[in-house]
């Protein structure tokens, strides 16, 4: 009885941590460091940086533009991440990513009619994505956030 317990408690856990887990593996709370490893493993790269954000870029990803990554000033590690993805010829990027996304974070989303984007609130925290087009039509985001 108490190892069946003990395998749902830590169950629960895993599924609970694993929810804040966005497109490309990226989680709030990473350092830096754990982001540079884990991109580097997807093939990507920092293009630009700053005290508190990464900018990355794919080294062959024709469906990404750029990634880039907040980090926390408290040190606390990633607060947020934007997406950028580039507009396809063949496909319709909108529809690939929100496929992505409803995978990775399931169909409960609401669709901001004001605003034009879709949001997933992820969970009690204030952490959210939001996924759209930018104000010119030009790309399609996703966006992390944390309010």
């Amino acid at each position: 009885m108490n190892k069946t317990l003990l395998t749902l408690l830590l169950l629960a856990l895993a599924l609970s941590l694993g929810a804040q887990a966005g497109l490309f593996d990226i989680s709030y709370g990473m350092s830096r460091e754990e982001t540079i490893e884990l991109m580097d493993i997807q093939d990507f790269s920092v293009a630009d940086e700053g005290d508190n954000w990464l900018v990355l870029i794919p080294s062959d990803n024709y469906y990404v533009d750029s990634i880039e990554i907040r980090f926390a000033e408290d040190g606390s590690g990633i607060s947020g991440w934007t997406i950028v993805y580039l507009p396809q010829d063949d496909e319709d990027i909108e529809d690939l990513v929100l496929e992505a996304l409803i995978e990775r974070h399931g169909d409960d989303y609401e669709w901001d009619y004001y605003l034009l984007e879709y949001c997933w609130d992820l969970d009690d925290e204030g952490h959210s994505v939001f996924a759209g087009w930018d104000w010119d039509g030009e790309t399609y985001c996703a966006e992390y956030t944390c309010w």
